[in-house]
């Protein structure tokens, strides 16, 4: 119950259509574009979720999951603290109904429903750390964090140069160093 909650609830169908009234284009580009939830796409079109799955999966439309994956895979490191942090209250809110609910009037077969339920809630904060620590371990070897490595040490080095010289011409100019070429130094076999 508090799941339903949670996930909004299920939108109320528009109304009926009739089969040549159905717009399958905007169906099909929502379906691929896996923002909105196949319930939501169905009330808005007057249809049952599963009139679209079934007509996707005779005209063979790619898999919701892959094109939802292809598009929040680039949006997930920054989205997976707030999802995280969702999916724990959910789960504290699921807990807390079990806590208030009489054990007299939950059945063996609801305690189980509901614990099925909390554990997977628990396995997916679980997979959202596996992909959260993925993230983490790209960003660290993206070749573009190397190259602004690079860039930084280059520059170091840069500066190290510019003070050295720096030093040395002001050691010529306090007499210190001669500026002639050192040319015996220079011709002894290496």
């Amino acid at each position: 119950m508090a799941l339903k909650k949670a996930m909004g609830g299920a939108p109320k169908r528009v109304r009926p259509r009739t089969p040549g009234d159905i717009d399958w284009h905007t169906i099909r580009a929502d379906y691929e574009i896996g923002v909105k939830p196949l319930t939501e796409i169905a009330a808005e079109h007057g249809l049952t979720f599963q009139k679209i799955t079934s007509r996707a999966k005779k005209q063979l439309w790619p898999s919701r999951a892959d094109v939802t994956r292809e598009i929040a895979a680039p949006a997930m490191p920054d989205d997976a603290e707030a999802l995280a942090a969702r999916l724990t209250k959910l789960i504290a809110r699921e807990i807390a109904d079990i806590e208030r609910q009489d054990k007299t009037t939950r059945d063996g077969t609801e305690g189980e429903r509901q614990a099925r339920r909390l554990a997977s809630l628990v396995r997916s904060i679980d997979k959202l750390h596996e992909i959260e620590k993925t993230a983490r371990q790209a960003k660290k070897n993206d070749p573009a964090s190397d190259k602004a490595k690079r860039r930084a040490e280059d520059e170091r080095l840069r500066i190290e140069l510019d003070q050295r010289l720096a030093r040395t011409f002001a050691a010529i100019d306090q007499g210190k160093l001669r500026e002639e070429a050192d040319t015996q130094g220079s011709a002894l076999p290496r």
